[in-house]
């Protein structure tokens, strides 16, 4: 789970903590593909992934 504390929300910390875990990721070995899980409600989280290049994939909600 990331989380950003309420008073730094709003200045790319959630940004640059998503960025950050996807370069480590992509610096693992055999990782092919990173998936993410979030709740409905989470519409900020989900501006986020979408900027960054992530998909929804309806079948997977």
């Amino acid at each position: 789970m990331l989380a950003a504390d309420h008073p730094a929300r709003g200045r790319g910390v959630g940004d640059a903590l998503v960025r950050v875990c996807v370069e480590r990721a992509r610096g693992v070995e055999g990782c092919a593909r990173i998936v993410l899980s979030t709740q409905r409600t989470m519409r900020t989280a989900h501006r986020i992934h979408e900027r960054l290049g992530f998909v929804r994939v309806p079948e997977r909600d």
